[in-house]
């Protein structure tokens, strides 16, 4: 046969196969790159007796009927080791521990476990056989994954290998947190390793959460991965650390952001842990670091998905960004879900993203619900004047401006807010022809600036306000 060429052995193979019946098993299909073994198997005549079984940890989408094999159960595992120790002369425990034990050691494969049971047979001592399948040199770990770890595209590999650090089965986020990938990349990724079969995703049938758990035999195989990426392991953990101090309630901060919990009433510790993120996430925009800030804002909303507050802000952030479908859709359930101490904010928001949009009475409509909510909160209420002037509804304006300004001087000490009044009033009563009445606000507010350094900004905005009037 050794002589034979290629075609010989062929023609003797398929003779061999059409005149007995026979099993012929290829195995790890994913590790061939010969085409010609799939052909040979395509092209065997009719008269073909026997039957060929390929498998495959990957998918081509062609010749796959994808299986789900599924690991022993305990009492098969238990059933499969005695089988095994009979097979071998060898007296093994098989207490409820000690199936355990095996179990999480060799994932329920039964190869790792005829190894195990084998490596027991010489070393007589159970601890050095779990030791041995978990050691970077396991055979048993090289034969299982070294072929398909082999196949895995680059962020596979990463995220797999990041599976590793945590102690629980993590979440898409999670590895994304922890990991130098887009949440995207993430979940293709995941989508991959499930596929080969190397992670599995789980439901929480309680809160329809997903986490992707791995085998502790297939995570120890990762684990060697891991430590050859140089300095990834280190950065992972430092930071899925800032994440798990971003998610705990500092004192520092609780008292920090205790004005903001009490004038929205906030008071559950999720929604307390989320109205942090969303504060965190503003520095991380204002600082350029757009994917951190997605990121801390989709956990504020995953930590308190009732919040208006936190829909409210994640459409100003929206916004901010220029993405006003997205802010819109934001702010639409942050309005769903106003409460009367969140609605002025919600409310105000979505007028500025109406704004954004040219939308003069949209933004007029989103002001006079905020008003509704705080009908005491003059900034509103001035910009709800500003909204009246813009549509022409110039006597309706005067009225609001003249509202805050008797508001704001029966108050104690000089604002903005009454500086600003003034100076608006005084355009629209110029728009209606009461020009005495406009010059007269327009002296109030120049000796309201010179009398308070601090509002000496101000002057350039007056001074633009008379040369409009001249």
């Amino acid at each position: 046969i050794a002589s034979m060429s290629l075609q010989e052995k062929k023609d003797l193979a398929i003779e061999i196969m059409c005149s007995w019946k026979m099993l012929l098993v290829l195995d790890n299909m994913e590790t061939v790159s010969d085409g010609r073994i799939l052909s040979f198997v395509q092209g065997l005549p009719p008269e073909n007796k026997s039957k060929v079984v390929l498998t495959s940890r990957t998918r081509t989408g062609g010749w796959e009927l994808p299986l789900s094999v599924n690991e022993f159960d305990h009492d098969e595992l238990k059933e499969f080791i005695a089988l095994t120790a009979g097979d071998l002369r060898i007296s093994f425990p098989t207490d409820d521990a000690t199936i355990k034990r095996v179990a999480d050691a060799s994932g329920k494969l039964p190869l790792a476990i005829k190894w195990m049971m084998a490596q027991y047979k010489v070393l007589k001592d159970l601890r050095l056989v779990f030791k041995a399948v978990a050691d970077k040199d396991s055979p048993v770990l090289e034969f299982s994954f070294r072929n398909i770890w082999a196949l895995l595209s680059p962020d596979a590999k990463t995220v797999l290998a990041t599976l590793t650090i945590f102690d629980a089965p993590p979440s898409a986020q999670l590895v994304q947190i922890a990991s130098e990938l887009t949440l995207e990349a993430v979940e293709h990724a995941l989508r991959e390793l499930s596929d080969v079969t190397l992670v599995t995703p789980f439901t929480n049938a309680a809160d329809g959460s997903i986490t992707n758990v791995a085998l502790p035999i297939t995570l120890a195989f990762a684990r060697h991965q891991l430590g050859q990426m140089g300095g990834y392991e280190v950065r992972s953990r430092q930071r899925v650390q800032k994440y798990t101090q971003q998610m705990s309630l500092e004192e520092a901060e609780v008292r920090r952001f205790r004005t903001d919990y009490e004038r929205y009433a906030i008071t559950s510790p999720s929604e307390r842990r989320a109205v942090i993120l969303c504060k965190r996430a503003e520095s991380e925009a204002f600082a350029g670091r757009q994917d951190s800030a997605e990121m801390l804002l989709r956990n504020a909303v995953d930590l308190a998905p009732q919040s208006a507050y936190v829909h409210a802000m994640r459409a100003s952030y929206e916004l901010k960004r220029n993405r006003i479908g997205d802010a819109m859709i934001a702010v639409t359930e942050a309005c769903n879900r106003a409460t009367q101490r969140t609605g002025a904010l919600c409310y105000t928001i979505k007028a500025e993203i109406h704004d954004a949009q040219y939308d003069k009475r949209g933004r007029l409509e989103a002001l006079e619900r905020a008003l509704g909510y705080a009908p005491e909160d003059m900034v509103i209420r001035h910009q709800h004047g500003v909204a009246l002037s813009r549509l022409g509804r110039t006597a309706e304006a005067v009225a609001e401006f003249t509202q805050i300004i008797e508001s704001e001087r029966k108050a104690k000490g000089t604002t903005t807010t009454l500086i600003m009044a003034l100076s608006t009033r005084a355009l629209n009563l110029h728009r209606l022809g009461r020009t005495d009445e406009a010059k007269n606000d327009m002296k109030d507010a120049e000796l309201l600036i010179a009398s308070h350094p601090r509002f000496q900004h101000m002057g350039s905005r007056l001074q633009e306000l008379k040369e409009e009037f001249e």
